[in-house]
């Protein structure tokens, strides 16, 4: 499908053009007969014929040489009269003035039309031209004017036609990347919508970068400028790579939708998911190369919907929107996801808009509430840490977890008012263990939102204060994603946390490329292991490895090593050989409400074997 379409003339001029052409071709053709035999030349009359011939090919032809060989051929037509009999001339009719104004139907230019009506006069000038000749002179003359004002009328009709396409091309193309805008887009789905030929099937892919708006604010906006330029450029080369989509030369089937978000259309004549998806993880993995700006490497992920063109019924307002619903449904799952378009996303996109609704008055009407998972002391097999996850009790939509909801309150920012929300109700929680004789460590995650937009120390010194609480019973848990953004700003802002007597720990050790490079640097007093490296670290030796190589980073860097997502007593056995310092998991417990994890504290058995 054509990314840009030459400009449509009105049907009217479309139909009545070519009907123009012929008449006065035809009127041409036959004065020129008629002219010859009055003057006794009757094969010159038959062999004039060939001139409505010649030109009539020369419309019919695509070939441009064509077209001109016919038009140099009509001309030796015209100007062969006078070669064959000099003691004689055709008459100038009235209708050899449309000579050229057919050469300018025909081909664009000043050249044809000029030299056209120089043959006709060739063709008509008399034997003796004397100043007597006066009809000869005046119809010259008028030819010569019909020539050069319609010459120049139609010179300037092309040049205004051919500015109105400059602009409208420029119109539908974005500045910055230089392909298709979304104008031109919506223009590519109406083509599709109204193509009575269409064959095979399109696929959509709708891709947005993640985590642009910290590029731009870590970086700058050029460097977000050529990322994004550098981006296209591969998806540009994708594209070309793998689309079958060649209807009326199309240069490109890239669009960029807004700032970050960007289109690709892909077509096929038997187009299915089997087909498509190792194409779409080819292009992932080429978009997640390092990249070069701002004199340094930068990676970074795409999360992408993709729907079908025959799944939306061939509609293409419904395909473009299952589209946008799957992309923003990656999003929503953790980003860096290929998400494919079903019927199931509809229901949880209704529930989606439900929770983004009432987020905002989560708080006024006190339906947010906090459970706790046990961290066990492997050595001592005690619990005395345990981790605050939120939970939110809708009475329509039931039970929310965070993975529904967390990242729509980042992207409202409606996480700081929660965050701070979290922080004080964990300290008052862990008060209350403490006057009651427990001391419960309670870590609480911050969000990187919270973390880099909210006075963060503020915040804890407030809670801390309302609820008396000693500092050490309070833990943050920040990821790697936190520590990569600004990377001299967190530091300083964990250095006067542990000042407070705070502690700090690294969440999702592992899954950040840049973890290593990071951990020097910070000042933390725990790392948690993520749950992908104790999944299979019983049965897989690399993973059992890897696992004994964090154990040894940490505690050679002097911190404590916590595992998450331990769930067997063979995972316990391993990480208690490799003496890791404590675990959560399942394995203890599932996280719970308050009263339900203080029970656990005091019937949780102080002598249980760990191996």
């Amino acid at each position: 499908m054509a990314l840009f379409p030459q400009h449509r003339h009105p049907i009217l001029l479309k139909a009545i053009t070519p009907i123009l052409y012929l008449l006065g071709l035809s009127l041409i053709t036959h004065s020129l007969f008629v002219d010859h035999l009055q003057l006794g030349h009757q094969r010159l009359a038959y062999f004039s014929l060939t001139f409505g011939l010649l030109m009539t090919l020369g419309w019919l032809t695509q070939r441009h040489r064509l077209r001109q060989a016919c038009a140099f051929v009509s001309l030796c037509v015209l100007i062969v009269s006078p070669l064959a009999h000099p003691n004689q001339h055709l008459p100038i009719s009235d209708t050899y003035f449309l000579v050229p104004l057919c050469y300018l139907l025909l081909l664009r230019g000043f050249a044809w039309p000029i030299v056209s009506s120089l043959a006709v006069l060739t063709a008509c000038f008399p034997q003796s031209v004397t100043l007597s000749t006066r009809p000869f002179w005046e119809d010259a003359l008028e030819l010569i004017i019909i020539t050069s004002f319609a010459t120049l009328s139609l010179s300037y009709r092309h040049r205004l036609y051919a500015q109105i396409e400059k602009f409208r091309r420029e119109s539908m193309t974005d500045f910055l990347t230089g392909v298709g805008n979304r104008k031109a887009f919506t223009e590519l789905l109406e083509n599709i919508d109204t193509d009575q030929n269409l064959r095979g099937d399109y696929a959509l892919l709708v891709l947005d970068i993640d985590n642009f708006k910290r590029i731009n604010d870590s970086l700058g906006h050029v460097a977000g400028d050529q990322l994004l330029t550098k981006l296209t450029c591969r998806l540009k080369q994708f594209s070309l790579k793998n689309n079958t989509n060649k209807i009326n030369n199309s240069p490109s089937d890239v669009y960029r939708l807004s700032g970050d978000e960007f289109a690709l259309v892909l077509h096929g004549d038997d187009l299915n998911r089997a087909q498509l998806l190792p194409l779409v993880q080819e292009m992932v993995t080429h978009c997640q190369q390092e990249y070069r700006v701002a004199n340094g490497s930068y990676f970074t992920t795409v999360s992408i919907g993709i729907a079908l063109y025959s799944d939306a019924g061939q509609q293409v307002d419904l395909w473009y929107r299952n589209a946008d619903v799957a992309m923003y449904r990656a999003k929503l799952k953790g980003k860096n996801r290929i998400q494919w378009y079903d019927q199931r996303l509809d229901e949880e996109m209704i529930r989606h808009h439900k929770i983004e609704q009432e987020l905002a008055f989560v708080l006024n009407k006190k339906q947010l509430s906090l459970y706790y998972q046990p961290k066990v002391d492997i050595k001592t097999n005690r619990i005395e840490h345990a981790e605050a996850l939120i939970r939110w009790l809708h009475p329509q939509l039931g039970m929310i977890t965070p993975d529904e909801f967390v990242n729509v309150a980042e992207k409202s920012q409606q996480i700081i008012p929660i965050g701070r929300w979290v922080i004080y109700t964990a300290c008052q929680q862990a008060k209350a263990w403490f006057e009651e004789g427990r001391q419960v460590c309670i870590a609480v995650n911050v969000s990187t939102i919270q973390f880099l937009y909210d006075d963060i120390i503020d915040v804890v010194t407030n809670a801390l204060k309302t609820y008396q609480l000693p500092p050490q019973l309070l833990q943050l848990e920040i990821t790697e994603t936190t520590l990569m953004t600004e990377l001299s700003r967190v530091t300083d802002t964990c250095q006067k946390l542990r000042a407070m007597g705070v502690q700090i720990a690294i969440d999702d050790f592992g899954t950040a490329y840049s973890s290593l490079n990071y951990l020097k640097q910070l000042p933390i007093d725990m790392i948690k292991i993520d749950k992908s490296f104790i999944d299979e670290c019983v049965h897989d030796k690399d993973s059992h490895m890897i696992l004994r190589t964090i154990i040894q980073l940490g505690h050679n860097l002097d911190k404590k090593v916590i595992a998450e997502g331990v769930n067997s007593q063979a995972q316990l056995a391993l990480l208690h050989q490799e003496q890791c310092d404590l675990y959560q998991g399942y394995l203890c417990s599932p996280p719970l409400p308050a009263d339900s994890f203080y029970q656990l504290v005091h019937q949780y058995p102080l002598d249980k074997k760990t191996a």
